[in-house]
C-alpha cells in the first residue's frame, strides 16, 4: 500500500473536504470562473446561492472552492463567517475591520462612532450611516485584494442582515472594478429567508440547487480514494455501494470510513462482498441514527402525521418524484384525512418546511417551467413508515 492512511481517508459528517470531491463539476467550474474574473480586478456579476439538504456537502464544497480559490497567482481573501457573529451591522463590520487593523483610520470620524469595540465616540448614528459605513469597509479591503465572502449556515441569518448583506454586496459590485464575490450557503430554509428579505434580486444570482450525487459520481467519491490508498475495488461492487448509500454523500462517505477501517484492521487491500458485509452493521447503525434525529426534527416541527402519508404514497405507488401539483395533491388529502388545515397557504408551508429537512427536494432542473419532488433520502421514508407502523401496533 501507498503512504495513505486507510485509518484516516475518509471523514463523514462536520463540514470536512472528502478525500475525493466527486461531481459538482458544474458548480466548481461557475465558481472557477468568478475567480478568475476577481483575479483580473473584476466584480462577480452577481451572488451565488447555495442551498440543499443536510448531508449533501454544501460545506465541503465551498471549503473545496476556498483551498484552490487562486488564479494567475492572485489569492483572493476568504472571509468565512456564520450567522452566530453577524448578529447586527455592528458584528459584521467589527468583522470586517479585524482583517485590518488601520483600517478605521482611513474613516472619518463620524463613520468612527460606531461602537465596534475598536473606536467609541457616539453611537447616535443613523442606520443608512451604518449601512453606509460597513460597505465603505468592505469595498476598502477590495481595493487591497479580491474579497470573498462565504456566510454557511446562512439559513440560520437575520432576515435583517441577509438583506444587508445583498444590498451592500449589489452597491459594491456596481463598481465593476471593484473584485467582489458573495456566498450565502444554507438548507433550503434558505430561500423562504431570502424572500423574506428586504432584496428582491437575490435569485437573479447564481442559485445552486445542491442535491444527491449521480450514481457514477458516488461510486468514484468511494472508489477513486481507495485507489489512491492502493486498494482496489470492483466497479460494479462500488456501484452496489452507491445504491444502498442512496446517492447520499454523508451515507458513502460513512460506507467509506466504516470499509477502510476494516481494511487497514484486516491488512487487505481489496474491497470483497465479505468485507462489505462485515462493516454493514456498522453503517446501518449510523444511518439510524440520522434517521432517529430527524425522525425528533417531524415531531418537534408537527409534521411526523403528514410526513408518514407522503411516505407512504412513494412507497406504494413505487413512484421516484411526483410534480409540484401531485405533492399539492397529496400534502392536501393528508392534512383532510388528519383534520388539519388545507388552504393552499398551509400546504405550501407544509411542502416547504418538509424541504427545509430534505424529507423532499426540488429535483426540477433550472430554468425548467416544472416542478418535480423525490424523497430527500429514499430510506428515510421506509424509515419513518416502519416507525409509525411500530407505534400502531404497540397502542393496539
Amino acid at each position: 500500500m501507498t503512504d495513505t492512511s486507510l485509518s484516516n481517508l475518509f471523514h463523514p459528517g462536520n463540514g470536512r473536504i472528502p478525500p475525493y470531491l466527486a461531481g459538482r463539476d458544474v458548480e466548481k467550474a461557475r465558481f472557477d470562473a468568478v475567480v478568475r474574473n476577481l483575479s483580473n480586478g473584476t466584480a462577480a456579476d452577481g451572488d451565488m446561492i447555495v442551498y440543499g439538504p443536510r448531508g449533501n456537502g454544501k460545506t465541503a464544497m465551498l471549503r473545496h472552492f476556498t483551498n484552490n480559490c487562486a488564479c494567475d497567482g492572485i489569492q483572493p481573501s476568504i472571509l468565512w463567517m456564520t450567522p452566530k457573529n453577524m448578529r447586527s451591522l455592528e458584528d459584521m463590520t467589527r468583522l470586517m475591520a479585524d482583517q485590518d487593523k488601520g483600517l478605521l483610520d482611513r474613516f472619518s470620524p463620524v463613520a468612527a462612532s460606531l461602537d465596534l469595540g475598536i473606536a467609541r465616540l457616539s453611537t447616535e448614528v443613523a442606520v443608512g450611516q451604518r449601512s453606509s459605513f460597513f460597505q465603505e469597509i468592505l469595498a476598502s479591503l477590495c481595493a487591497r485584494n479580491p474579497v470573498v465572502l462565504i456566510v454557511d449556515e446562512a439559513h440560520n441569518l437575520d432576515p435583517g442582515i441577509a438583506g444587508d448583506l445583498l444590498n451592500a454586496s449589489q452597491e459594491i459590485r456596481a463598481n465593476p472594478d471593484t473584485p467582489f464575490f458573495l456566498v450565502l450557503a444554507g438548507t433550503p430554509g434558505l430561500v423562504p429567508l431570502l424572500q423574506q428579505a428586504d432584496a428582491s434580486f437575490w435569485e437573479r444570482g447564481d442559485v445552486v440547487e445542491l442535491g444527491r450525487l449521480s450514481p457514477e459520481d458516488t461510486a468514484d467519491a468511494l472508489a477513486l480514494p481507495l485507489a489512491d490508498a492502493g486498494v482496489s475495488i470492483d466497479r460494479e461492487l462500488a456501484a452496489e455501494i452507491a445504491a444502498r448509500a442512496h446517492c447520499y454523500p454523508y451515507f458513502i462517505q460513512v460506507w467509506g470510513k466504516e470499509i477502510a477501517s476494516c481494511l487497514y484492521d484486516s491488512g487487505e487491500n481489496v474491497v470483497s462482498t465479505d468485507i462489505v458485509a462485515k462493516v454493514e452493521n456498522h453503517v446501518n447503525d449510523n444511518i439510524k441514527n440520522v434517521y432517529r434525529v430527524r425522525l425528533k426534527e417531524l415531531r418537534r416541527m408537527g409534521l411526523l402525521a403528514t410526513s408518514v402519508q407522503v411516505a407512504r404514497h412513494f412507497l406504494d405507488s413505487g413512484r421516484n418524484k411526483v410534480s409540484l401539483m401531485d405533492m399539492d395533491a397529496i400534502i392536501r388529502q393528508a392534512h383532510m384525512d388528519l383534520g388539519m388545515d388545507a388552504r393552499e397557504v398551509s400546504i405550501a408551508d407544509t411542502i416547504a418546511r418538509l424541504a427545509s429537512i430534505g424529507f423532499i427536494w426540488d429535483v426540477s432542473p433550472r430554468g425548467s417551467m416544472s416542478a418535480y419532488y423525490e424523497p430527500g433520502i429514499p430510506s428515510l421514508m421506509s424509515y419513518v413508515v416502519n416507525e409509525s407502523l411500530k407505534t400502531d401496533k404497540n397502542l393496539r
